[in-house]
């Protein structure tokens, strides 16, 4: 009797237990906004579908996700007034670097209107991303 209450209590250990999934979130992540993004269009307003205008290659903006989903600028900096996490495609992601990340000398000069979650959009190579009260922006990797 008591080798059928161990087996039991084993069984329900064994079962109970999970995996630890502390890179689950970076990886799926990395698998899929890990990279540049080009700035190619802006919506008409901020109250819904009013359209979208290109935005001229001159004038393109980038974003730049890190493989933990920090912003960076070009030069590897963090990017300056970022959010704390995305929703990407309803569903929250929080910033948490899993490396340091340097002071930026740029975002001293920077008056920051804090926008803590970016709402995301992600198809495919398209993400439209809203900031707070601004009008949405659609990219495209590149």
């Amino acid at each position: 009797m008591k080798s059928v209450l161990h087996i039991s209590l084993l069984l329900l250990l064994v079962l109970g237990c999970k995996k630890d999934d502390a890179d689950g979130p970076v990886n799926s992540f990395a698998t899929g906004l890990e990279g540049r993004w080009k700035l190619v269009e802006t919506e008409k307003g901020v109250v819904g579908n009013q359209g979208w205008v290109a935005v001229p290659g001159e004038q393109a903006d980038y974003l730049i996700f890190r493989s933990d989903g920090v912003l960076i600028d070009s030069t590897g900096l963090p990017a300056c007034c970022s959010p704390i996490a995305f929703i990407i495609n309803q569903k929250l992601f929080e910033i948490k670097p899993q490396a340091p990340l340097a002071a930026n000398p740029a975002c001293s000069s920077r008056n920051c209107v804090l926008c803590p979650t970016w709402d995301i959009q992600y198809s495919g190579n398209e993400l439209v991303v809203s900031y707070c009260d601004s009008p949405r922006r659609k990219y495209v990797r590149g």
